[in-house]
This record gives C-alpha cells, structure tokens and sequence, in this order.
C-alpha cells in the first residue's frame, strides 16, 4: 500500500484553499481573510494565514510559517550541557572520541504550512465570534551548513532534519472591528494534539582513523537502552568517511496557541 506523503499532500490542499477563494457562494457569507501572527515574532518566525468563509458556519484557513534563518553558532554560544559523568560541555564545542570539536558555523532555518477547518456557533456568520475545530500543521526545521573542526585541524561537516506534522483541535475567538467589520482581532485560546515527528543528520570527517563502523553501532545501542520505544525507530548508518542517522515514527505533544490581527475583505 502506498505510503501518505505529508510533504506533498499539504501543498495540494493549499491550493485546493486558494481555488476555493475564487469560487464564491452567493448563498452564503463569502468574507475572506489575512492575517499576521503576533506571537510567532517570539519564537524567531513570521506566520501569515488565510482564512476562507464556507458557510454561515464554516471556513477554513491555511497557514504560513517561515522560521527566520539564524547563525546558531552565536545565538548558542553561551549555551551549557552536562553528561551523565556531570561533566559540562558547550553546544560549540562538543568533545567525543576524546577529541574536542569546534563548530565553526551552523546555520538553522524552516518553514511550517497548515489547514484549519473552522466552527462558528454563535449567532452572526463564520468568521465572527467563537470556533472549534480541528487542524494539521506540517513543520521541517534543519541546518543549512554545519562546519566545525577539531584541535588537529580535521575537518568536519553535515546536516540535520527535523519534520513534524501536528494534528489536534484548537478553541479560539474572533472579532470584527471597525465600522465596516473589516479588521480582524484572532485569538487561538488553546489547542492540543499529537504530533508524528523524524529526525535526518549525517557528518561527515577527513579524520580517516575515526571508526564510524563503531560510532554506527554505539550510536545503536545508547538509544536502544532508552527503553523498547526506540529499538525499530533508530537506524544508524556507517560511510566511507562519515555517519548517517534516523530517528523516525517517535510520538510528541502538540500544544498551540496566539493572536493574529488581518484585515477582512
């Protein structure tokens, strides 16, 4: 049985959006929508939506997400973690194989895009007042360029790969003000779901006496004792000169929540 590509059929319901906003029910409230997220300025990222009037009771809307590019080299600079040995290290220098690796450059970036099916059960018409419904939110967060070296001037590469895909059910209300009810205050109270998440990275090194063949099967064992969750979700994988590694089909909460203001047109 063919296997459902998230990545390819979002981009088509998108568009499905897109075509309704064309075909107009004259029968029925035909407001549409623009929108931009407040609150995703705190989180690096710039969210715009567009929200479609179906029915006196129903729309639906489609989100935009851009997460800003940013040299995580800088921004985690000062950055800390500790072993299970209580020793700390840097998130810029990461010290395995006894050897001390210095990231030079990561940089990070993404985007996320998502449908919202929407309920209006007040009185005035959809787009006005309180909604419920369900939603899917597709994100793919990773690096760009990840460069670093060790204190014998090895040098070392990769990438990794972060896609989520988030389905759940959000309560919000919605305002129209203004003396034409024009602008739009959106506000997501809450919404909580699941999410269905896969992590991609490979490195690679000119150090040719590493040993990635060990690195692959170390790498296999310290998630495998994590517990019976990650033993058929973890695959790690020897080269020539460097590693690759998946971590896929592992489960995680979904929360989300903001205020949006647009303008109804």
């Amino acid at each position: 049985m063919p296997r459902l590509s998230f990545s390819k059929t979002i981009p088509a319901l998108l568009l499905l959006v897109m075509l309704m906003g064309i075909t107009r029910d004259t029968a029925a409230q035909t407001d549409n929508g623009v929108k931009l997220g407040l609150g995703a300025f705190a989180f690096s990222n710039l969210h715009l939506a567009y929200e479609r009037t179906l029915s006196e009771d129903f729309s639906l809307e489609a989100d935009f997400g851009l997460y800003f590019p940013i040299k995580a080299t800088n921004r985690f600079a000062d950055v800390e973690i500790e072993d299970n040995d209580g020793v700390k290290h840097s998130l810029t220098g990461i010290t395995f194989d006894d050897r001390v690796v210095t990231v030079d450059q990561m940089n990070l970036g993404g985007y996320y895009i998502g449908l919202t099916a929407r309920y209006y059960p007040g009185e005035k018409y959809a787009g006005s007042g309180f909604y419920l419904g369900p939603y899917i939110v597709h994100h793919s967060l990773g690096s760009t360029k990840l460069e670093a070296h060790d204190e014998k001037d090895f040098e070392y590469d990769g990438n990794f790969k972060f896609k989520n895909t988030n389905v759940g059910l959000e309560l919000g209300v919605q305002w129209r003000v203004g003396e034409k009810e024009n602008f739009i205050i959106d506000w997501t109270i809450a919404g909580a779901g699941v999410g269905f998440a896969k992590f991609t990275g490979d490195y690679s090194s000119t150090d040719t006496s590493i040993d990635f063949e060990e690195q692959a099967a170390d790498a296999q064992e310290w998630f495998s004792d994590l517990g019976d969750y990650f033993d058929d979700r973890v695959e790690a994988t020897a080269r020539d000169n460097g590693l690759d590694a998946e971590l896929k089909g592992f489960i995680l909460p979904s929360f989300r929540f903001g205020l949006s203001l647009g303008y109804a047109f």
